[in-house]
């Protein structure tokens, strides 16, 4: 499994500061403030402290960074902000004050997104919090795909229940891979990420770039295998059709309105999978 950001980039040159935040030493923190140590100073890999107390989830420390003016959206080498790092470990404080405190939700240079980070990581709380803040649903990473490819690669199902409930393209690929979000779940064997993403539209006639269907990736004794060919094979409803079509034309930016429409109850419910 990939390591936290906060572990990947571990430099000679961090300075007392960058330590000090890293270990969630308040006191010492304030000290070489006061001192006149900068807040921005970058390790060669780009790291500032603030990166440093987002990644280790020691909110105090980031809040007291911020008030000392420390650059919310540092981006170090492989284009990753603190928010990154605050969504990579799960910290919801950290994302919740740095979203607080005006930092960008979608990074210009990024390998990843915080999106991704927090999908990958499985925290659903701060998937929450970065889709309210307007993180951008499908954006695609190269070598990872949409954040939905992240939480189903990791076997994440709450953050792709929400993804997908928010709007998330069910069928999207991976650039290098061609994989889509089932062929992910199949390959992990995930039964019910598998009735998840069938649910919402899947299709599982798509070839990855090796020209494996998503059920070539599973063996065929699995229970996961077999809710495969069940959903493969059996004919989709016309409720199930209406519902999807639907859904596919109010844009993912406004599937909240649903909950406005002059329609029954039930079919308001049905739309939204609840």
């Amino acid at each position: 499994m990939d390591r936290p950001m906060s572990d990947r980039y571990r430099s000679h040159n961090r300075t007392r500061l960058h330590i000090a935040a890293a270990t969630g030493q308040l006191l010492v923190l304030h000290s070489l403030i006061r001192e006149g140590q900068s807040v921005n100073r970058r390790t060669s890999e780009g790291i500032t402290a603030l990166h440093e107390a987002c990644g280790t989830n020691h909110v105090y420390c980031a809040r007291n960074l911020i008030k000392a003016n420390a650059d919310l959206n540092a981006c170090d080498i492989m284009g990753a902000m603190p928010l990154n790092h605050a969504a990579s470990t799960g910290s919801v404080e950290c994302v919740k004050l740095l979203l607080e405190s005006g930092c960008d939700v979608n990074p210009k240079m990024t390998t990843r997104s915080p999106l991704h980070e927090a999908a990958l990581n499985g925290s659903e709380e701060c998937v929450k919090l970065l889709l309210d803040a307007g993180a951008e649903l499908d954006l695609q990473d190269q070598h990872f795909g949409t954040p939905l490819h992240c939480a189903c690669d990791y076997s994440n199902l709450a953050c792709a229940r929400l993804l997908l409930e928010t709007g998330s393209n069910v069928n999207a690929v991976v650039p290098q891979t061609y994989h889509t979000p089932l062929h992910l779940a199949a390959k992990n064997k995930h039964e019910k990420l598998i009735r998840l993403l069938m649910d919402y539209g899947a299709t599982p006639f798509v070839q990855d770039r090796k020209h494996k269907y998503p059920w070539d990736l599973i063996d065929e004794d699995c229970d996961a295998a077999t809710t495969l060919y069940q959903y493969h094979s059996n004919t989709v409803t016309l409720k199930q059709i209406c519902r999807l079509e639907i859904r596919k034309h109010i844009s993912c930016s406004r599937l909240d309105s649903v909950d406005h429409l002059a329609i029954p109850d039930s079919l308001r419910c049905y739309l939204q999978y609840k």
